[in-house]
């Protein structure tokens, strides 16, 4: 594979002329893969097969094409890009008409900035346009910009000397752990800061509802859940007492489907092993008390053991609730 020397003058682009025909394209074939419309990009048919005017072929999201032709040339002459453009169009009622093309590519080596290769640009623009084609075209110019987020594209296709410019010198092995270890340290006293007035925050609207007033607890979820960003910070088991809240208010409520979904999203985030108690009052407000004694056979917390004596009450067990554990509470 031959590659591009680096431009004499740093602030112009690489010499994508110096490529070959197989590496262009796939260097273009890359990047049009990048492009954000564009599901799956790839060179169009194999060698000496007809390829319709075209020399890779992406599939966009949702339904139809993106085409590009490739022409890694020194020199543009004069009638060359209609001639390209040409190679396309005869081919569009018999091929492409139904295929859904959205655009062609024209992806050039040289550059097209002079007045008269505008102006052709501009009239095989205007056709492409009558057939309800976007018609673009990326010289070196288009194609260093393309490249600057992409330095494995870079680095492959032109060369490290080629990538270091355009896309900045990457960081030392020895680096990069190290930032790494001091953003998720970071990140870890953010989340704790974060959980800890959560948590504060919580109590007291706890604190209202032992109160009654829930209509604060349901305004505090609310502001929790509304920002994704600084909800997204915090570590899992503070969302899931969140959600599991929000599940003991549906079933306040009467909500049992929505209680079980929430239940089940908490459980996900963190494990079972602090869901036990929402689970056992969802089996007794479905009428099933002695299933939720089973499910809270380990009461942890006084309000596990305060839920344990309701339970115990609810099966015609007043003994045992007054002499229990929670007797003690």
């Amino acid at each position: 594979m031959t590659v591009p020397s680096p431009s004499p003058n740093r602030s112009r682009p690489p010499r994508f002329f110096e490529m070959d025909d197989e590496a262009f394209e796939e260097l273009c074939c890359a990047l049009f893969d990048k492009e954000p419309n564009i599901q799956k990009a790839d060179r169009y048919r194999a060698p000496r097969e007809c390829q319709f005017g075209i020399d890779i072929l992406g599939e966009r999201v949702g339904g139809g094409v993106e085409v590009v032709s490739c022409k890694c040339c020194s020199v543009i002459k004069k009638s060359d890009i209609p001639t390209w453009c040409d190679d396309f169009l005869k081919h569009w009622d018999t091929h492409w008409k139904d295929q859904g093309v959205r655009r062609f590519v024209l992806a050039v080596a040289v550059d097209v900035r002079s007045e008269r290769r505008q102006a052709e640009i501009k009239q095989q623009r205007d056709r492409f346009r009558a057939l309800g084609v976007e018609f673009d075209v990326w010289a070196p110019r288009q194609l260093q910009e393309k490249l600057r987020p992409y330095r494995g594209i870079a680095s492959q296709y032109l060369t490290e000397v080629i990538a270091n410019q355009l896309c900045g010198n990457p960081q030392s092995a020895v680096t990069q752990p190290i930032l790494d270890s001091v953003v998720v340290a970071q990140l870890s006293r953010v989340q704790a800061t974060l959980a800890e007035e959560l948590d504060q925050h919580l109590d007291a609207a706890l604190e209202g509802l032992k109160r009654g007033n829930g209509t604060g607890l349901d305004k505090a979820l609310d502001v929790i859940q509304s920002d994704p960003h600084p909800w997204g910070a915090l570590p899992p088991e503070a969302q899931a007492r969140v959600v599991r809240l929000r599940a003991a208010r549906e079933l306040e409520r009467g909500n049992p489907e929505r209680v079980q979904q929430l239940a089940d999203e908490a459980d996900q985030l963190a494990g079972p092993a602090k869901g036990w108690r929402l689970r056992a009052s969802i089996a007794a407000r479905c009428g099933d008390p002695r299933l939720g004694l089973k499910i809270l056979r380990n009461p942890a917390s006084s309000d596990d053991r305060r839920l344990q004596a309701a339970l115990l009450l609810a099966i015609g067990e007043p003994a045992e609730a007054l002499t229990g554990p929670v007797a003690a509470v």
